[in-house]
């Protein structure tokens, strides 16, 4: 009837109403909008029908078009009490949308830095990957994805510390929360897990060796970095490492040897005056 309606009069008002109606009924929103937008051009007075449209408009997530439509009808009667329920709801709605932006766009921007970062790692480059899970950590503080991949970054950095040091801040932000601190746990244990997989079998020797004498092992360090300087004996940071390891291993005289062959390759390093100091 409604379709009949407008079909001999286009611009019948009543029928773009009724036919709003209809399709409102039907859970048709986006229909029942359009028919009830049209109804609404030159009849600017239907209270009624102005709330209709303002409650499809929030039904669709357009808590701004009402807001409009209810700040009209407030202009016509300002006493109206469903219109002002009406304009306070929106205005709630409207936050929410926001923060909801918001979140989603934050969510979007999380996936994206924690892909950049893996993929910074995995092309060796730990400094900017480091920048790239901090950020995520900025925006999620209880990521565990964020702290595993930055403290990965640190440790291949060589900044044992700093890692640890960041683990012991992301706890403080799950302290009464069991499953937050076991995930925090669990990233860790990978972080450490990795780096040492990867110091076992990618690293050269020297870099190998060196974090073998951070740990407290100078006899591996020491076989890794005769294994360094059998393959480069112009190595100054081999010569470096063996003389600390031979120190370590209590062979002073040796330890003089290799700081002194290492500081024949480079002048004026402060490492090497240290050590051949501590070997004499």
């Amino acid at each position: 009837a409604f379709d009949l309606a407008l079909s001999l009069v286009p611009t019948f008002s009543e029928a773009r109403k009724g036919l709003g109606l209809a399709y409102l009924a039907l859970g048709d929103y986006p229909k029942a909008r359009e028919a009830l937008e049209k109804a609404l051009e030159g009849r600017r007075d239907d209270l009624a029908l102005m709330k209709t449209l303002a409650a499809v408009r929030r039904m669709m997530e357009d808590p701004g078009g009402a807001r409009v439509l209810y700040d009209e009808i407030l202009l016509l009667t300002s006493d109206d009490q469903e219109a002002q329920e009406g304009r306070a709801a929106t205005l709630r709605e409207e936050e929410e949308l926001r923060r909801s932006r918001e979140e989603r766009l934050a969510r979007e921007e999380v996936r994206g830095l924690l892909a950049r970062g893996g993929t910074l790692l995995a092309e060796g480059n730990p400094q900017e990957a480091l920048g790239a899970f901090l950020r995520v950590r900025s925006l999620d503080p209880r990521s565990p994805e964020a702290l595993e991949g930055a403290m990965e970054s640190l440790l291949a950095l060589g900044q044992k510390d700093r890692a640890e040091a960041l683990f012991q801040e992301a706890l403080k932000g799950v302290t009464e929360d069991p499953q937050g601190r076991d995930a925090m746990e669990q990233a860790r244990a990978e972080a450490l897990f990795r780096h040492e997989q990867l110091m076992l079998f990618s690293a050269p020797p020297v870099l190998r060796g060196e974090e073998m004498l951070r740990e407290g092992n100078p006899g591996g360090a020491f076989a890794l970095f005769r294994e360094a300087l059998s393959a480069d004996a112009k190595d100054p940071r081999g010569w470096k490492g063996l003389g600390r390891a031979l120190l370590t291993l209590g062979s002073p005289d040796e330890a003089l040897e290799a700081f002194r062959r290492g500081e024949g390759l480079v002048s004026g390093d402060a490492d090497f005056a240290r050590g051949l100091r501590e070997a004499r």
